[in-house]
């Protein structure tokens, strides 16, 4: 009974509420396929098993009917030959196959109901597990997408975050135009100052003009 239950869960269960439910859907998944693979194959195991017992009792009735027959075939022709202690003998034995087929024939109706029971079941659960097999294929397409989109949204917060190789590369990129523009201020800057030497010499001309001699 605990089994059949564990199987009806199964077979009640959402699948896409189960996903929902693990961080790992993938591998959910892959377990529950794994698990109702194991049911179904059980369920088959215990049908093969009732569907032989069925056949078995089948046979049985068939042949206590037969027997049953024979001997009323029998009693009819001891009555009709006058001996009736034969034929009242074949009439018991007709009735003692009677009552075991009656006995065989409820057996043989409550298997035949219970085969049925489980063949709906196995069909139940063929659909369940062609469903999971479904989802686990169309999932992992769906997760592999899902860690690209992750990884294509990270590398493109890299362009401006700090921290990132894209952001460190703007930063260096920045210090090497901030030296380059030093060394050309200071370039430029060593070009603007006059040179004081010819300057200097015409003053000097100049005071031993205005001097006294």
């Amino acid at each position: 009974m605990q089994f059949f239950r564990r199987v009806n869960d199964i077979l009640s269960a959402n699948l896409h509420d189960l996903v929902d439910a693990f961080e790992d859907p993938e591998q959910m998944l892959r377990h529950a396929v794994r698990e109702m693979e194991t049911a179904l194959d059980r369920v088959l195991d215990g049908t093969a098993k009732v569907i032989a017992t069925e056949k078995l009792l089948a046979a049985q009735l068939r042949d206590r009917e037969q027997q049953s027959d024979q001997f009323h075939h029998r009693a009819r022709q001891a009555a009709a030959a006058g001996d009736e202690p034969r034929a009242k003998h074949f009439l018991i034995e007709k009735h003692r196959f009677d009552n075991t087929s009656a006995v065989l024939r409820k057996q043989l109706a409550a298997t035949q109901e219970q085969s049925a029971a489980l063949r709906r079941h196995i069909d139940a659960m063929r659909l369940k597990l062609e469903e999971a097999r479904h989802l686990q294929t169309t999932l992992a397409a769906r997760h592999r997408a899902a860690l690209a989109r992750k990884e294509l949204l990270a590398a493109s917060n890299g362009l401006t975050a700090d921290g990132s190789a894209f952001g460190r590369f703007e930063r260096l990129r920045t210090k090497v135009e901030q030296c380059e523009a030093e060394a050309d201020a200071r370039i430029e800057f060593a070009t603007l100052v006059p040179d004081n030497t010819d300057s200097i010499f015409d003053v000097e001309q100049e005071f031993r003009a205005i001097s006294p001699p």
